[in-house]
């Protein structure tokens, strides 16, 4: 990776150091060129192609190790039957909290995107799995790698993001992006590994997630060497509505 310029590289640091200590998180710049070159135009960002962004991922440590601590303060005095009802979407609000923590101290403007932000027409604000791809975080395996297209049948298909670490056990969380933050002419992010070589590996990789990703097969393609515990394989594996009852034991 080439020099990003000297205030980018602050605030990269400045995230990475305000990330969770327990390792839970990680983080990756790019700037909106690299973006807006990759996505089709009724996606692309109206920020100058030099702006500097940074994507957060979370690693399998998060679930424990900062996203339980948070619930379980957060819900404390609160009776056990009434947690479904006080926080809807937990995970959601822990990361919209966590990343205003990270940012708090930062002076320049921010723009968050969450992955779960949508435009009203329910399209998403910024496509994470492209974002991992172009900043080296994770490759993107897509059917267009495909030499030919094993799916005739009309089924629709998307493609799965491997890290090399973490194979399928992991998140894109955010971006951050900073307007008025401009990246250095020189910078250009680092290509993506990519874990899966054969074309039948790449197929049943992209099957297993699009066909069967309750069962959490796809998660384990690229043999990642750091993996979800149960609770947390489960908590990802079912509905939203259906997880609260999973995490019962955090308050018992």
């Amino acid at each position: 990776m080439t020099d990003l310029g000297e205030d980018a590289g602050r605030l990269l640091s400045a995230v990475r150091t305000a990330l969770p200590d327990n390792g839970g998180f990680e983080a990756y710049p790019f700037k909106i060129a690299n973006y807006n070159e990759a996505v089709a135009k009724p996606f692309q960002l109206s920020y100058d192609g030099d702006v500097f962004a940074i994507l957060v991922l979370s690693t399998p440590k998060m679930f424990s190790g900062s996203f339980k601590p948070w619930l379980v303060e957060r819900c404390r005095g609160v009776d056990a039957t009434e947690l479904a009802s006080t926080i809807l979407n937990p995970l959601e609000d822990y990361m919209k909290d966590e990343m205003q923590r990270v940012v708090q101290n930062i002076e320049e403007r921010v723009d968050i995107y969450h992955d779960f932000d949508l435009w009203p027409n329910r399209k998403p604000k910024i496509l994470m799995c492209t974002c991992g791809h172009l900043t080296g975080a994770a490759y993107y395996y897509q059917p267009s790698d495909l030499l030919e297209n094993p799916w005739t049948d009309g089924r629709s298909v998307i493609g799965v993001s491997l890290h090399p670490r973490y194979g399928g056990y992991f998140a894109f969380r955010c971006v951050l992006i900073f307007p008025k933050v401009f990246v250095s002419p020189t910078f250009s992010p680092p290509r993506p590994l990519k874990i899966l070589e054969s074309q039948e590996a790449i197929k049943t990789a992209i099957e297993a997630f699009n066909f069967s990703w309750q069962d959490a097969r796809f998660r384990d393609y690229g043999n990642p060497q750091e993996k979800y515990e149960e609770l947390q394989t489960r908590y990802f594996s079912v509905p939203p509505a259906e997880r609260w009852a999973l995490l019962k034991e955090w308050f018992a």
